[in-house]
This record gives structure tokens, C-alpha cells and sequence, in this order.
């Protein structure tokens, strides 16, 4: 068995639809530095102050107000962690790439329980290794909805490539991907 899974730390997410703050305050966490906000890790509600156009942290002190979806590409590239996005989903060996590089790729994944084609809605999550074992190739992925009500941790899950793809806990599909800068 071989695996690579950088550590990304990304937390639970702290409103119902913040699973893009989760995702983009966890890729600024990890290299401050090379973003529009050098030399401080951005919390949750910063990021969707900062994304939503609040006044000084306006959604850490009214978090309900600001509770809503919103595009990670425009979060992640408010923050400058941007590099590319919309690519669809990657190859095996593309996402063994990014990992070799120290990038976590950033996924969108749809929801569609009833199978009519039509999206019921979207998630956003964190893809931070990879593995493989006996011929079978795994994406280590980090989601923000967390292990439980009291929790501050994402879920933390090995899943088959091919089931991510296709069926991510139970019918998600993976949609889009976003590619960091290093």
C-alpha cells in the first residue's frame, strides 16, 4: 500500500451552507502568505465577511445573516489561493500530481437523490491524498460537515476513485474542481 496525504486541517463547518468559508479558510490557513491576506489565518466567519462584502467581521458577530451559498471560486480567489477552477474532475495521476506538490484540490460535489439529472443541491469538500491497495486507487478526502454535532472536526474519509466520482456518500457526484496555488 502507498499513500500521500498532506495535512490540511480543515474544521466542521460552523453554519449549515458555510462549507465554502470551511474549505477556503483551511486553503488560506495553509499558506498565508501567498494570498491577498498575507500573515494571518482567516477564520470561517472572516472568510464570509470578507467574501459577502461585511463590514469588520460582521458575520463572527451575526453569523445567520451571512448563512448562505456561494461560489468557491470567488471565495478562493478573494483570498488569492486561486489558481484554477471548473476543470470537471481529474485523473487519477493528475490528482497524485497536485498531492506530490503539496496542493489540496478543492472538489464540488451534486446531490441528486431522486436520479431526475436535476442538482438538489451541492457540497464542498477537500481532497488531501491519495492511496492505493491491492490495484484499488483511493482519494483521501476531508468534508466539512463534521463528525458530529459537537464537533469542531471535518469528516475525514478514504473513498474508492471511482466511487468519488460517482456516488460520494451515497449520490454525489463530483463536479468541479479547484486547483490551489502553491
Amino acid at each position: 500500500m502507498r499513500t500521500i496525504r498532506p495535512v490540511l486541517g480543515l474544521e466542521r463547518q460552523q453554519e449549515e451552507n458555510w462549507c465554502w468559508a470551511a474549505v477556503t479558510a483551511a486553503q488560506h490557513r495553509r499558506n498565508p502568505a501567498n494570498s491577498s491576506f498575507p500573515g494571518q489565518g482567516l477564520s470561517q466567519c472572516q472568510v464570509a465577511s470578507i467574501v459577502k462584502r461585511g463590514t469588520d467581521n460582521e458575520a463572527c458577530s451575526n453569523p445567520a445573516a451571512f448563512d448562505s451559498i456561494h461560489s468557491l471560486t470567488d471565495a478562493l480567489d478573494i483570498v488569492g489561493r486561486l489558481r484554477q477552477s471548473g476543470f470537471g474532475i481529474l485523473r487519477f495521476s493528475d490528482i497524485q500530481d497536485e498531492i506530490s506538490k503539496d496542493r489540496p484540490i478543492c472538489a464540488r460535489v451534486a446531490w441528486d437523490p431522486d436520479g431526475d439529472l436535476i442538482e438538489d443541491g451541492a457540497h464542498f469538500v477537500a481532497i488531501v491524498g491519495w492511496s492505493q491497495t491491492n490495484g484499488v486507487d483511493f482519494v483521501h478526502v476531508e468534508d466539512p460537515v463534521g463528525v458530529g454535532e459537537n464537533s469542531s472536526h471535518s469528516m475525514k474519509l478514504r473513498v474508492p476513485f471511482e466511487m468519488f466520482k460517482e456516488s460520494y456518500r451515497g449520490d454525489g457526484r463530483w463536479t468541479h474542481t479547484y486547483l490551489m496555488k502553491g
